[in-house]
């Protein structure tokens, strides 16, 4: 899915693209508690900017439901049994180049943050990364 404006006011093309996706993912595993099904939601835009370069970004929503309970250590150090749902937010960014186009180099800058709410406390994380990568077409 996507709009696209495209116009011709200066040197480089007003290009951008605006995606929304919807995706339904099922694991199944041997032990039913470390299967699940997710549901993920997601807005991204993709924009042509001056210069040769290029950004995307996107936000994303997952939710996830395993499939039985499993048993887990509480804050209080005590064993306990639940269902596990998490809830996981992505930002990511992406920059890319066409400076390079003449030598069939696309550099690419990358930055994904991660964060996941669970309702196993030692299933919660926040993550951050950051990639450059230079792709070559031959």
């Amino acid at each position: 899915m996507g709009t696209c404006h495209a116009g011709s006011e200066s040197s480089y093309p007003h290009v951008t693209f605006v995606q929304a996706g919807l995706a339904f993912q099922r694991e199944n595993t041997e032990a039913e508690a470390y299967g699940s099904d997710s549901l993920r939601y997601a807005l991204g835009l993709y924009r042509v900017l001056p210069y040769g370069f290029s950004l995307f970004g996107e936000l994303s929503l997952t939710d996830a439901r395993h499939h039985d309970a499993q048993w887990y250590i509480t804050r209080d150090y005590r064993i306990a049994e639940t269902r596990r749902r998490d809830r996981t937010w992505q930002v990511f960014a992406s920059l890319s180049s066409s400076l390079l186009e003449k030598y069939d180099i696309t550099p690419t800058l990358q930055y994904t943050y991660t964060r996941r709410d669970s309702n196993i406390w030692t299933q919660e994380h926040k993550r951050q990364r950051l990639n450059l990568s230079f792709g070559y077409r031959f």
